[in-house]
């Protein structure tokens, strides 16, 4: 085997080491994913202790300065793993957002989230000013792991950031969801049963 081949095979291990990105809908504002969710959650980093229901497991991410800093990479070949972060939750949770700050020595791989160690969103990170980032899954998840992500390339697997403002929730806000068109079609059927039934009844009591 070429060692001009070593890349290659680096990068398509890593990718096959995730199951299949989940359906999800990304937001870059803050005001609209607080509006399309309920029952936030948040984590200021402001105190000693977390935000009720949420544990941060990390090789190199701590609370400093009122915010989340931390170092992680990507892991190669699917088995040499990488520095990440794990925020877990006791209940299962649908939406995951915050403001990330990746120019303080940042190093260009961007962030790959994950859910539930394994199942990788199809949208990274890659921005590198302050920004806010967040998600609503299809499904719900337990956790959400940050990792280096593939925005530097072959050779730049980690990703130097802040987080601060960190909301989580299990609930939605309501849509407004148009109906189906067999479901109008049986819906009309069923007025028109019942206007023809109340007129033969009004016939047959006259």
């Amino acid at each position: 085997m070429s060692i001009r081949n070593l890349p290659v095979l680096i990068t398509l291990f890593t990718l096959l080491s995730f199951k299949p990105a989940t359906a999800a809908t990304f937001f870059a504002d803050r005001t609209s994913f607080e509006t399309a969710t309920q029952a936030l959650v948040l984590e200021d980093f402001r105190d000693s202790s977390f935000a009720s229901g949420l544990t941060i497991s990390s090789d190199n991410g701590e609370r400093r300065g009122n915010q989340w800093r931390d170092t992680v990479s990507r892991p190669l070949l699917g088995l040499l793993g990488g520095a990440q972060s794990t925020f877990n939750f006791a209940a299962p949770q649908i939406a995951f957002g915050a403001t990330f700050d990746l120019s303080a020595g940042g190093l260009d791989a961007g962030l790959r989230f994950v859910l539930d160690g394994s199942i990788a969103l199809g949208t990274e990170l890659a921005q590198a000013d302050e920004t806010f980032f967040g998600f609503i899954a299809d499904t719900p998840f337990s956790s959400v792991t940050i990792m280096g992500g593939t925005n530097g390339g072959l050779l730049t697997t980690s990703e130097r950031y802040t987080m601060d403002d960190l909301i989580f929730t299990n609930t939605v806000a309501p849509s407004t969801v148009p109906l189906p068109a067999p479901f109008l079609l049986l819906l009309a059927g069923m007025v028109a049963l019942y206007t023809l039934r109340r007129r033969r009844t009004v016939s047959l009591t006259t």
